[in-house]
């Protein structure tokens, strides 16, 4: 895994603390296992680098603002002029497409528009964020899913038909993920019309 940052402080997980010996720990934890690379991809240079190591890469991930690869021209049609077999994941607040998609925002957003915003505290209380950024990891769990049925299509489908390998893009949001979790809640609005509210730290089903 390569993980592309901007040169100079790099990720900015990298100034987030605590810190042991200048060290970040958030940025130890999230950042084994990568390899780095510092590419201003804003500047052609780095774009044509980038294109050096998409030919050699199974999959792409990605998190800018939708249409921010387009204006690089690092879009999937160009990737995939790269190495067609190249599958590219595409994740941001509220997806490619849509009212929204121009929207910026981090987790707070997703967990608010998934609805676990909402329902997280105590009923006499204004809702509360969970302690965690609930939705980028899960968002990233549902990511590494959707990337290993991808390279499964494209290879199952390969050796099916003796056609070169073809790869695809994946459109992934915070928001989407959060919505998948929230249990009964959409069903229940929508057959009963009972709106899900607040319980605090009982759970209504279980002890």
């Amino acid at each position: 895994v390569i993980k592309v940052e901007l040169p100079g402080q790099g990720d900015f997980m990298r100034t987030i603390g605590p810190f042991v010996d200048g060290h970040s720990l958030f940025w130890a934890v999230e950042g084994r296992g990568k390899r780095s690379i510092t590419l201003d991809l804003r500047k052609p240079k780095g774009q044509a680098i980038l294109k050096r190591l998409v030919a050699h890469a199974d999959v792409v991930v990605e998190n800018f603002q939708p249409g921010t690869l387009e204006g690089w021209g690092l879009g999937y049609e160009a990737l995939a002029a790269v190495n067609p077999a190249v599958i590219l994941t595409r994740v941001s607040v509220y997806g490619q497409t849509g009212p929204y998609r121009d929207r910026p925002g981090l987790d707070r957003n997703g967990i608010a528009m998934g609805g676990l915003l909402y329902i997280t505290g105590y009923p006499d209380r204004p809702p509360v964020r969970p302690g965690l950024i609930v939705s980028d990891y899960l968002t990233a769990v549902f990511n590494a899913f959707a990337i290993l049925a991808a390279v499964y299509e494209r290879d199952a489908t390969a050796r099916a038909t003796g056609a070169p390998a073809r790869g695809q893009w994946v459109d992934l949001s915070l928001y989407e993920s959060i919505l998948r979790i929230m249990e009964h809640t959409l069903a229940t609005y929508d057959r009963l019309g009972i709106m899900r509210e607040r319980e605090g730290n009982r759970l209504r089903n279980s002890a």
